[in-house]
């Protein structure tokens, strides 16, 4: 994990959601995984279901957004194993935590 996702586990933990983090998800049959979810977190009283994604890459803004929402497909597809038992709320949120250094003026 980066500090980007210990610093999402450990707030939204601290915000009395149940945390799942860096979760290999959607095991393929002849080996391999669809993908990983960085920071998933529940909080029953609320009932707020949130998957959050984490990067520090240095990339352009067009790989991101490709990036981005592949992660968010597999986080729709495969965010609700991760609290079997649990009763959901049917809305998924999903939400971006970037972090990389620029000049301001540039984004």
């Amino acid at each position: 994990m980066n500090h980007l996702e210990t610093l999402t586990a450990e707030w939204l933990a601290y915000n009395g959601y149940f945390v799942r983090t860096a979760v290999k998800v959607g095991k393929r049959a002849k080996g391999g995984w669809d993908g990983e979810l960085d920071v998933v977190g529940f909080h029953p009283a609320r009932r707020h279901f949130l998957h959050v994604e984490c990067s520090i890459a240095a990339t352009t803004w067009e790989n991101l957004e490709k990036t981005f929402k592949r992660k968010f497909a597999i986080g729709r597809k495969h965010a609700r194993d991760l609290f079997s038992g649990m009763e959901l709320p049917t809305a998924l949120d999903q939400a971006v935590v970037y972090g990389y250094a620029a000049a301001a003026d540039q984004h």
